[in-house]
């Protein structure tokens, strides 16, 4: 899965886009959160420098929650290239808690179906 999301990304470098929206893993639920943070980090590693990258916090279809703590984390480590969040999680409280763990970045609140 990984490796799959870094070849995208190089795609998406190649290929001049502007941003990239990463998911997180999705073919195994329930994956840890541990975990979930362990991936999105070493995608937004290979993101430093080169594309900047919204997450996409979409647990109904990932099976996989993006943790406002876990964004806030992300965010500190990876100001240089984490340009905010996509939530599609449903729950006001959580893009509230998205934007006061890293308010300096943009959260962007809609259901996708």
């Amino acid at each position: 899965c990984l490796t799959d999301l870094l070849q995208l990304l190089d795609h998406a470098r190649d290929t001049g886009a502007d941003a990239v929206l990463i998911l997180p893993p999705y073919y195994f639920a329930n994956v840890p959160s541990q975990g979930i943070e362990e991936f999105l980090d070493k995608a937004l590693s290979d993101c430093t420098d080169c594309i900047p990258a919204f997450l996409y916090h979409f647990p109904k279809h990932t099976g996989n929650a993006i943790t406002p703590e876990m964004y806030g984390r992300l965010a500190k480590k990876h100001e240089n290239c984490l340009l905010g969040i996509k939530d599609s999680g449903g729950n006001l409280q959580d893009s509230i808690a998205f934007q006061k763990a890293a308010p300096n970045l943009r959260v962007i609140v809609g259901n996708d179906r």
